[in-house]
């Protein structure tokens, strides 16, 4: 009996000692920890859509009828096909049979008609869903909305448009702030909007159980201690705010990284609404003052290309042909300021109470401070003040001045939610309205012949760069770093970078 028991011990001690770094190495790592680089602040469908570091946790969690993919092409998610109807005031969509939202329910054509009919009420979604006249179902699984003017670029605005429950919504009383309920790849587990937002795999998913189980986005807003934390193995994947940082996270040859030529603008948003920023000269003044191409070398390690409006000229209609060449200089910036009224420059802070908010650390604020200094040497004085609320603050306008970011798509359309009235309170950050370049924009959008489209475009440039609404600083590369093991895949749209389901560990 002894020695029959010493066989087995013995035996289940080679068994431990040979299965267990076998089955330890066969396990494939289930979790993955994301740096964002803004704090959290709103994650309803509706109202969260003007901040980027929201976007990035909604789009884990819910989905759009359709997705724009990164050669602007619309691919379809909620919506498995689409009819636009000839006159362009209607589309009709055919829904996925059996696509569940997380407390259960199925996705119905009703869900959809109820996210549309608050969207158009909402102000951050008017851009996208102003010209909704009204939504209605053909049986559970198909939709036709119909719209107010027809409209090209509609088919576009579908893809910002997430769609909610209308059961869990009623549930939470619409409470969405740090919670909710989207048919996406991951479900909510915990929300701590300034610290982590912890997310697991929704097993239900309609195109299968994503590879990661579960997700943790943290918000690292300085760019040096998230270097740090990325490093040392805290962090697993990282937008590299920090420029200076890239290269050597490139050389050391231990992470995956990707430089990603991106449809993004990063710019200085004056607040067309507030005093001394009403004043076109003023606006004027201060774009020549901007020194681009400084900005550019010192800011973002030369990684970008200088900007001329919140859009390239790889995007469909941007043509500055004929448009006024804003090039670095002082003496024309002191002309314009003297002819606006102030000979002497502009104390900010003393004359109109005013400080600008920047995005601190990073390029931001290596631009910003740039833009400080080109601004002393004309009389004006200007200072600047680090701001963790800059998202939800330009969005609404709580600000005079302040250091941005954002988006444009393939198609200048797009960017009516940028510069026409229909985006203030969303994305139009500058407050901007000009009933001339809103005519334009529906002019363009109601005309399917595309030289007539990139004549109105182009009238809408011209005018653009002569307001100067926003002072546009450089196209910028989004950097990214993420850890050897981790297959990820960064997208060209620097509001939808990234979307977890299509990761895996190795």
């Amino acid at each position: 009996m002894k020695k029959l028991l010493c066989l087995i011990l013995s035996l289940t001690m080679v068994f431990c000692i040979l299965g267990t770094p076998a089955a330890s190495a066969a396990a494939p790592k289930d979790s993955v920890i994301v740096r964002c680089e803004q704090v959290f602040y709103n994650f309803h469908p509706l109202e969260g859509i003007v901040g980027f570091p929201n976007l990035y946790v909604m789009d884990q969690v819910y989905e759009a009828l359709t997705r724009i993919d990164d050669e602007g092409v619309v691919q379809p998610r909620l919506a498995e096909s689409w009819t636009i109807a000839e006159d362009g005031q209607s589309v009709t969509f055919k829904l996925r049979e059996g696509v569940k939202f997380h407390n259960g329910e199925e996705l119905k054509a009703s869900d959809v008609i109820f996210t549309y009919t608050l969207a158009k009420e909402a102000a951050a979604m008017n851009y996208y869903c102003g010209n909704v006249d009204r939504v209605e179902a053909n049986g559970d699984y198909e939709v036709t909305i119909y719209l107010v003017q027809p409209s090209v670029s509609f088919i576009n605005n579908v893809s910002e448009v997430y769609i909610m429950n209308e059961k869990y919504f009623n549930e939470v009383d619409g409470q969405l702030l740090d919670q909710g309920c989207g048919t996406g790849p991951y479900k909510f587990v915990s929300v701590d909007l300034a610290n982590e937002v912890e997310l697991e795999a929704n097993e239900d998913y309609w195109e299968g159980s994503p590879a990661i189980k579960h997700v943790y986005l943290r918000p690292v807003t300085d760019s040096t201690t998230a270097a740090v934390s990325f490093e040392a193995g805290e962090l697993d994947f990282m937008q590299v705010s920090n420029i200076s940082g890239y290269q050597p996270l490139v050389d050391t040859g231990m992470f995956n990284t990707a430089a990603i030529t991106t449809l993004h603008t990063a710019y200085i948003s004056m607040n067309n609404e507030v005093a001394p920023f009403d004043n076109k000269l003023v606006r004027q003044a201060l774009t020549y003052a901007a020194d681009r191409a400084t900005m550019v070398i010192i800011a973002y390690e030369g990684l970008a290309d200088p900007a001329r409006l919140m859009s390239s000229e790889a995007c469909f209609g941007v043509d500055f042909s004929d448009a006024t060449e804003y090039d670095y200089n002082l003496e024309k910036a002191k002309e314009l300021l003297a002819e606006a009224g102030y000979p002497n420059g502009i104390d900010f802070k003393a004359d109109f109470g005013i400080v600008m908010d920047i995005i601190g650390g990073g390029f931001y604020e290596k631009f910003a401070t740039i833009f400080q200094q080109s601004l002393s040497e004309i009389g004006c004085n200007l200072e600047l003040r680090a701001s963790e609320t800059y998202s939800s603050d330009a969005a609404t306008g709580n600000y005079a001045i302040i250091t941005q970011g954002m988006t444009f798509g393939y198609d200048f359309s797009y960017a009516e939610g940028l510069y026409g009235t229909k985006g203030i309170n969303s994305k139009n950050h500058a407050r901007y309205s000009n009933p001339e370049v809103d005519e334009l924009f529906l002019k363009a959008d109601q005309t399917t012949d595309q030289t007539e489209r990139a004549q109105y475009f182009k009238e809408i440039v011209n005018i653009l760069v002569d307001d100067c609404p926003t002072i546009p600083v450089f196209h910028k590369k989004m950097l990214y770093a993420w850890d050897q093991n981790l297959n990820a895949i960064p997208h060209v749209a620097a509001n939808h970078p990234y979307y977890i389901y299509e990761w895996s560990w190795n």
